[in-house]
């Protein structure tokens, strides 16, 4: 492990990173890997633990045993998650500061690269690389390469227009998770405290890019973890594969949460000059939404239907098999002597379609001239006959062990 370059002495670290942690053991050890693995080296990285219930507190104790830069602090209860953000916000003391969410990941030139392009343009507030999506086992499921289009020197309409237009499912709430002035995330969050509600990271970076201008490299440095903390959702290469296949303007927020969210965008815009403009446009689409939570609605009434089909013909099938096998029990102990196939034919032609009982028929009498049946032992006389049937039956109904 590489050795932290020194700082002056008495002199606080340039930047802070905040990692809230709650049962992370699963991905915590590779998330503080890839932060340690940095070639910028000056910096704090302070774990908030949130009173795990697994192995976390011993990989992060670890880990602050091995580096100096490392500060865990286990909470003495469970404020939630985003109380704990807000708690590293106010542990903050460093010139520059970044959320690092226990199961994401950096390349090397993350930090350096942020840092180098907020010394450059000292009159911006954050600085931010485009995105890899990446499943639980490391695999690339998506690039979000769109958030380069967020790029500026100072907030404009053209920028909070196009942020607040674009589909929610492209990733644009990731911005969030962006490296900072300690003066912006702190005013940032003064302005949209985040909360549990739908859309809350989406409206902080709203007011994050309302506010503030950013430098947004086109390299993707940053991956984002699908199944981890931050993003519960589990992802298999089904899934993965539909992701890929997302038409992003039929993914926006759902309409039931139109109200709420549109009440959000007045709040993450505040006493912003472009608040009006940005409300018309929150506004103008509503009607898609709420056109495509119709056709949600649409589809789970077929679903359903289809599925109530499904449970019916299920039914229908056992009830001929139980006819079928009792027919076949009269047959072979000689109580019926008629023609089973014909009357299955009959049956099936009751509960089913015409030609598909004939299909049936035909496939059972096929099996049956390939494989016939060996036949049973014969009554000597029509006296035995009632005795075979009650053995039969008894066979049935107990079979051996």
């Amino acid at each position: 492990m590489e050795s932290p370059e020194k700082t002056k002495e008495g002199s606080n670290p340039k930047v802070f990173i905040g990692m809230p942690a709650y049962n992370g053991e699963r991905f915590i050890g590779e998330a503080i890997d890839s932060l340690l693995a940095q070639s910028y080296h000056d910096f704090t990285l302070f774990i908030s633990d949130d009173t795990s219930t697994d192995k976390t507190r011993e990989i992060c104790k670890k880990y602050a045993e091995k580096d100096s830069r490392i500060k865990y602090y286990r909470q003495p209860r469970n404020i939630g998650m985003f109380p704990n953000f807000k708690f590293l916000i106010d542990k903050a003391d460093c010139e520059y500061f970044m959320w690092a969410a226990q199961d994401d990941l950096w390349e090397k030139e993350f930090i350096s690269t942020c840092v180098r392009n907020l010394e450059i343009n000292k009159e911006t507030g954050f600085s931010m690389t485009n995105i890899t999506e990446i499943d639980s086992s490391g695999q690339v499921v998506r690039e979000l390469t769109n958030l380069h289009s967020f790029s500026s020197k100072k907030p404009s309409l053209k920028i909070v227009s196009i942020y607040i237009m674009q589909p929610e499912i492209l990733g644009k709430g990731n911005l969030m998770y962006s490296f900072f002035s300690t003066t912006t995330i702190k005013t940032v969050w003064g302005i949209y405290p985040q909360r549990m509600t739908w859309g809350a990271d989406y409206l902080f970076s709203l007011a994050l890019i309302s506010h503030f201008g950013g430098i947004i490299n086109k390299k993707s440095l940053f991956k984002k973890r699908y199944g981890g903390f931050s993003n519960p959702v589990p992802i298999n290469t089904a899934t993965r594969d539909n992701i890929r296949k997302i038409t992003p303007k039929n993914n926006i927020f759902p309409f039931g949460r139109a109200y709420q969210y549109l009440n959000g965008h007045i709040e993450a815009l505040g006493a912003n000059p472009y608040r009006l403009i940005g409300i018309l446009l929150f506004l103008l689409r509503i009607p898609r939404s709420y056109l495509l939570s119709i056709r949600e609605r649409f589809k789970k009434r077929i679903q359903a239907y289809e599925a109530q089909k499904i449970h019916r013909n299920k039914q229908k099938v056992l009830d001929f098999y139980r006819k079928a096998f009792g027919l076949k029990i009269l047959v072979e102990t000689g109580t019926y002597k008629g023609d089973m196939v014909e009357v299955m034919r009959n049956e099936f032609k009751k509960i089913f379609s015409i030609e598909l009982g004939e299909n049936l028929c035909k496939v059972a009498q096929n099996r049956g001239a390939k494989h016939p049946r060996r036949p049973g032992p014969q009554p000597a006389n029509e006296s035995q006959r009632p005795v075979l049937r009650q053995k039969k039956r008894a066979n049935y109904h107990h079979p051996p062990a």
